[in-house]
């Protein structure tokens, strides 16, 4: 298990998986100032790959290989799912590390993106054509122009296309009560903690969402592991009314 401090703990350059070329190499560790400490004055920088022009990306979640992460207030500590982000051609393979995203994007005009699950064998994580395009937009583009809290919320109504701005407009979804035989893949789902809302995150299948942590990166987890970070006493499946309508 990798340990993964959030930055949130500290004021120093962050210690973070980032990239590796090659099929079998391991992501190479270094250290970077993320750009959400001063949003607005510091751009989002981008992977420069000028020599390398992908003609595949791929979300990869290695269901069987953990990071250990610790909340910024409380200090407990959760497991997050190990994902990479993996570019090819026909000749060069680059991964990175999921959670080095948005600070990181990709340069790539491609429209398609594929995701799957590897443990024992390979699962294809079947999105919406929608979301799953939305989520390449996200990985090349990073956060919306003008946007200064970009989190957990806005990240649910980007993929969802209701993104307007950074308010939080859970009207905008038909909310029902979370259950593990209800919920499908490709659902939004919402977390409570006494009433007010707290968390939301995507639900990719086989007990695995996908999840803005804060303001910061996407990561990975099982239900569990999320509760862990988010504790919560009530859980929602949010649907777009668009689509429930």
């Amino acid at each position: 298990m990798t340990s993964d401090s959030s930055p949130l703990n500290s004021s120093s350059p962050v210690k973070r998986y980032f990239m590796a070329k090659g099929e079998d190499a391991d992501l190479i560790p270094i250290d970077w100032q993320p750009y959400w400490r001063d949003p607005l004055s510091n751009p989002q920088p981008k992977v420069s790959l000028s020599t390398f022009a992908p003609l595949n990306v791929a979300i990869k979640i290695l269901k069987d290989q953990f990071i250990e992460c610790t909340t910024s207030d409380t200090e407990t500590k959760y497991s997050v799912i190990k994902t990479l982000v993996i570019l090819t051609n026909e000749k060069e393979i680059f991964k990175l590390g999921l959670q080095t995203f948005p600070t990181v994007r990709i340069d790539s005009h491609l429209e398609t993106l594929s995701i799957y699950i590897k443990g024992s064998v390979k699962i294809a994580v079947d999105l919406p054509r929608t979301i799953s395009s939305k989520i390449l937009k996200y990985l090349i583009e990073g956060k919306p122009p003008g946007s200064s809290r970009f989190t957990c919320f806005q990240f649910i109504d980007y993929i969802n296309d209701l993104y307007i701005d950074d308010f939080v407009r859970l009207e905008n979804y038909s909310r029902t009560p979370w259950t593990a035989d209800e919920v499908l893949t490709g659902n939004s789902v919402i977390l409570y903690h006494e009433e007010k809302h707290i968390h939301a995150a995507l639900y990719l299948g086989h007990d695995l969402y996908l999840w803005h942590c804060g303001p910061v990166c996407l990561r990975v987890s099982s239900f569990k592991e999320m509760l862990v970070c988010y504790p919560s006493t009530l859980v929602e499946i949010a649907i777009p009314k668009v689509l429930s309508s």
